[in-house]
Parts: structure tokens; C-alpha cells; sequence
């Protein structure tokens, strides 16, 4: 196969780290689909020949609304339950995945945007179970939180059992476009593309900053843009799709009979990682920008130290939901002078530090 090359463009609405940047290239199927969990396990899936019937609050059937990836949204508010009920059919070591496609508003806030619950009835647990539990149900809630952001985004997510419905409560308003439960086909042939260059519009060529996990992070904010381009092999007639991953992070792109990417394409972040960022400006006078994310619940502190590590003040104090962050640092407020700073990001036993220069 003779080599090509793919151009891909970055031009976020927010504030995206990138770190050991990585694009994954799927061929599959023309009737197959891909998505990636979390955890970064790829799934290859097919829709269902007969969607799942999906209620809202226990009376609205949204089962036609949501069974493809159409842009046909439904809009949802925080406290909305959907129900999907399904038959158990799994075979001997297969899994099931729910795949959830929607966006939520830009203005909503930076929390999960729902939970997932499985319902099982106790008769299909086991056959041994007493039978005066009859027909009771049992609620097992697993930690299946999922985020969206406020770009069309795509989660995947493994369901830990196979119950006979799953139930999911929203936790912030949202619009919903595709939901379904899929099995892993694990059909895919996946190859890594390599990473040619990094065009970032201001700082120039970054792809050394890019290619290892290293904490040296190439940012991008909004207005800015970084113009990718990796080697690819040329395969016009088969379908191709594409992942990438940053930060720990995994986004499903977008799907292709053939051609090249070439195009602004949003990126959406499938998991939240513990990071600090570098401050914007720095140096600074007086304020900068502290940006931060926290991968679980928990206490989050930051506190700002001099070189002698004396500490300045205590920043942030306070419990937190997963999650990116941004605070503002006004150096007058606390009568220093021009120097260097440490600032240091401490939640459920991780911590990062990282030095500004304050210019007055």
C-alpha cells in the first residue's frame, strides 16, 4: 500500500491539554461502527436490528428519537430517568456496552452528566436464591458516571452485569441523540499512525512536546489551532474510522468510506485526568489564569509557595466534583514581590507543582 498523509485540525471552544498524541485507525465494516470506553478499550459494534425501547420519566417513548446518531436530539433536564429494557441473550464471556451520543449546553456546569444503574430481578440472578424473594427487584448501581461535553460527544460504557433493564438519571440538563447497548464484535484491524508534525498557529512546530507522556504539555486554548499530519497508508474502498488520545484521554472522531480527514474537528475528552496546567500568562501582572482537572470526588487544595517553600496562602480549600477547573491568582492581593512561585495541586493523594513568574 502506498503511503499517504492525513491532515487533521484542532480548534477547541476550551481550554485541551495535549500529551502523547496518539491516532488510532480502525478498518472495519461498512455496517460496523467503533467507540472507546474510559479505560481506552476499543469496541466494535454493530446497531441492533431492533432498537431498545428507551421510556423518559416512566411515560414518554423516545425509543425512535434515539436510535440513531442523526442530530435528531431530545432535549433533557437535570432529574430525567430514562429506562431501557432489554432480555438478557449474552453469551459465555461476552460483555455489553451502552453507547451514549449527545451534548450538553456550553453554559451547563463541568459535573457528570448522569449515572447508570442495571436492574436485575432477583429470579435471574441465580437459581439457588430463596424463592420468597419472588419477583423483587434488585438495584445495583455501578460507577458508571458519564461525562459530555458541549460539543457532540460520544461515550462508551462497559456494563458490569447483564440485567434486564438499565436505568440512567441525569444529573444536568443535556441533548441526547443516540443511545443503545451494543456487544463488542472486537472485529476491527487497528493500527497506530504516525505523527509528522504539530503546527500550533502561535507557538509553531510542537510535535516534540506531543509524542511521550511527560507532563510537557502542548495546550490549546480557544481561538488557537493546531494543524495535525500523520502517515497513513492509502485504503480508499475500506471504511476506516479514528480515535485519538491524549492525556489519557479518547475521542472518537469520525467514520469514512474513504478519503482524508480535512477539516475543524472538535475534540471531546472521554475521561477527566488529575493535571495541572501551566498558568496564562506567565510571567504575569498581577493576575493569571490556574487551570486544573481532578479525575475523582474528593478534597482539592492549592496552595502557592515562595522558592523557600514557605507557603503564601491556601487557594483552593474545598470538595470537588471530577471535573476541569479555572481560578484566578491576583498577586496583589497578597503583597508579593517580582520572583518565581510554586503553585501545588493536592486531591485524594495525588500532587503536581509547577513554578510562575510574577513581574511586577
Amino acid at each position: 500500500m502506498s503511503a499517504d498523509f492525513l491532515p487533521y485540525l484542532i480548534n477547541p471552544m476550551f481550554h485541551f491539554p495535549l500529551n502523547q498524541y496518539k491516532l488510532f485507525k480502525f478498518k472495519i465494516k461498512k455496517d460496523e461502527f467503533t467507540a472507546v470506553t474510559d479505560e481506552g478499550e476499543f469496541v466494535t459494534y454493530k446497531k441492533p436490528n431492533k432498537p431498545y425501547k428507551i421510556t423518559l420519566n416512566n411515560k414518554t417513548d423516545l425509543t425512535n428519537v434515539l436510535s440513531d446518531l442523526d442530530g435528531d436530539k431530545v432535549e433533557l433536564k437535570e432529574g430525567d430517568v430514562l429506562l431501557i429494557e432489554k432480555s438478557p441473550s449474552l453469551q459465555e464471556g461476552e460483555e455489553e456496552y451502552i453507547v451514549i451520543g449527545g451534548e450538553k449546553p456550553p453554559e451547563s456546569q463541568k459535573k457528570i452528566a448522569g449515572r447508570i444503574k442495571t436492574i436485575f430481578q432477583l429470579k435471574d440472578l441465580a437459581k439457588d436464591i430463596d424463592k420468597t424473594v419472588g419477583e423483587k427487584e434488585l438495584s445495583l448501581t455501578l460507577n458508571n458516571e458519564f461525562y459530555l461535553r458541549p460539543n457532540v460527544s460520544v461515550v462508551c460504557k462497559k456494563l458490569n452485569k447483564s440485567g434486564n433493564s438499565i436505568e440512567i438519571t441525569l444529573s444536568q440538563k443535556l441533548n441526547l441523540d443516540y443511545l443503545t447497548i451494543v456487544k463488542n464484535l472486537k472485529t476491527a484491524k487497528v493500527s497506530s499512525l504516525e505523527l509528522i508534525s504539530a503546527m500550533h498557529n502561535l507557538s509553531g512546530e510542537i510535535k516534540d512536546k506531543l509524542l511521550y507522556q511527560d507532563n510537557i504539555y502542548g495546550e490549546i486554548l480557544p481561538s488557537e489551532s493546531i494543524s495535525f499530519t500523520f502517515n497513513d497508508d492509502n485504503t480508499p474502498t475500506e471504511k476506516s474510522a479514528f480515535i485519538l488520545k491524549s492525556v489519557g484521554r479518547y475521542t472518537t472522531i469520525e467514520s469514512k468510506i474513504k478519503g482524508i480527514i480535512s477539516k475543524n474537528i472538535l475534540p471531546t475528552q472521554m475521561s477527566v485526568e488529575f493535571t495541572l496546567f501551566q498558568n496564562s500568562p506567565n510571567p504575569f501582572n498581577p493576575t493569571t489564569r490556574i487551570i486544573y482537572s481532578i479525575k475523582e470526588e474528593g478534597l482539592v487544595i492549592l496552595k502557592i509557595f515562595d522558592l523557600l517553600g514557605r507557603e503564601v496562602t491556601t487557594f483552593v480549600n474545598e470538595p470537588k466534583q471530577p471535573g476541569e477547573y479555572e481560578v484566578e491568582f491576583n498577586a496583589d492581593k497578597y503583597g508579593l514581590t517580582s520572583g518565581v512561585y510554586l503553585y501545588q495541586l493536592r486531591s485524594n493523594g495525588y500532587t503536581q507543582t509547577k513554578k510562575f513568574v510574577y513581574v511586577r
